[in-house]
């Protein structure tokens, strides 16, 4: 559609959620006005808990859209002009979830813009990656997918995938990728999304389908996390559980220990509140549970140069701590005793293999540095299972003192 000024609806699926009127002339502020929130219950979450004004869906529309640090914006922009009347002018459809935009008019339905059912075009995905593209349709996903790496969907015959490339100089992001999700099937059985190794553009890239259906979308913690104004004086973490708890979000702690022990094995520095959330089934209006973990690539040392691996001592970690102690002082004793020691180990000989074919030498220091700190995951972990262990013998010990009390 081409975008002008008027009355515009945004849906979820064939529903009303909320009504604006919209003046392109002032892209560059705040284009929306009279904004009428009809089903603030079906809203997106960071638009469901505010006040429902022109700021709050104007800031969801601004972090819909393909990022300003993205690698190849520019290059996008001078081709198809400003991202978000862009992304605007394609109705702001996206794979993550079932909200759409049109104008007041448009007596489309959702079966008629869906993705799933009616494809998109690759015109965006390929600017993105340095292919010059003429009068490129905007019917794409790529302009409502985040994150500063390359990447693009595709479709194929079993679903939907998106093709992420790594960063220079060592685009080792994908690599990174593959052993991250071999290693979470591993030691938390099929929790990760699968990812595989591709190529585009003749450099290394990752792969991976699509883990939402038509019903499902994803609410990341980012969202969740605005539930409720934080106060000065509450941790992020305390902050996060409060929220969670709040909006109906059930047994979720164990899932976030285990992200976070994983986290602290690979070395993932950038676990920020977008890169992990919940399921939510938008026919149900419930939710589904935690979603497999993703975009694992910012680990083992990938922005590190090569000679300086073995000696790198950075803790850096997100979102709930600077560093992973702070992160690992969240989690109980009980927390650690799923973990599968032996197939800890193990992950050596995998990210050996993981890293057979990418560049020898950097691969060497890869390994070898991975290697000690599975040494040191492992003295770690056994101690604290072994703290619980103890901690349950004594619990079952006063348990019997009481019940020959009782008696």
């Amino acid at each position: 559609m081409v975008l002008k000024d008027g009355n515009y609806l945004l849906l979820r699926k064939d529903t009303v959620i909320a009504r604006f009127g919209l003046n392109p002339s002032r892209m560059k502020s705040n284009p929306l006005r009279q904004v009428e929130v009809i089903e603030q219950n079906k809203a997106p979450f960071a638009v469901r808990f505010s006040d429902g004004t022109k700021e709050s869906l104007w800031q969801w529309m601004k972090k819909r859209v393909i990022p300003g640090n993205r690698h190849g914006l520019e290059k996008a922009e001078l081709m198809v002009g400003n991202i978000i009347e862009a992304a605007l002018s394609s109705g702001m459809l996206s794979l993550m979830d079932q909200y759409w935009i049109k104008q007041e008019e448009d007596e489309r339905q959702w079966k008629d813009v869906c993705f799933i059912h009616n494809g998109y075009s690759y015109d965006i995905g390929n600017i993105l990656f340095g292919n010059i593209t003429e009068n490129p349709a905007l019917n794409s996903p790529d302009l409502t997918t985040g994150g500063i790496m390359p990447k693009c969907w595709r479709r194929m015959k079993d679903g939907d995938y998106l093709i992420k490339s790594g960063s220079m100089p060592y685009f080792q992001e994908p690599y990174n990728e593959v052993f991250a999700s071999n290693l979470a099937k591993k030691l938390y059985k099929g929790t990760s999304v699968e990812y595989k190794l591709a190529n585009i553009g003749g450099r290394p890239a990752s792969i991976c389908r699509n883990f939402l259906d038509e019903n499902t979308m994803l609410v990341t913690a980012s969202e969740v996390c605005m539930v409720f104004p934080r106060e000065y004086n509450i941790d992020l973490f305390r902050h996060f559980e409060t929220c969670a708890k709040a909006i109906g979000i059930k047994d979720f702690k164990k899932p976030i220990a285990s992200m976070l022990l994983f986290d602290y094995i690979i070395g993932n520095r950038d676990r920020h509140l977008g890169n992990f959330g919940f399921l939510y089934d938008t026919e149900k209006d419930e939710w589904k549970g935690f979603a497999p973990l993703f975009d694992n690539g910012s680990c083992l040392w990938s922005d590190c140069r090569t000679e300086l691996i073995n000696d790198n001592t950075s803790d850096k970690a997100m979102p709930f701590g600077e560093n992973f102690a702070d992160q690992l002082s969240h989690l109980k004793n009980r927390d650690y005793v799923d973990v599968d020691l032996d197939e800890l180990e193990a992950s050596k000989d995998l990210i050996r293999k993981s890293f057979s074919k990418y560049n020898s030498r950097r691969a060497e220091y890869i390994v070898k540095k991975y290697g000690e700190r599975v040494d040191m995951a492992c003295k770690m972990i056994s101690e604290k299972q072994a703290y619980q262990k103890h901690e349950d013998i004594d619990h079952k010990k006063n348990h019997r003192k009481d019940m020959e009390v009782e008696i």
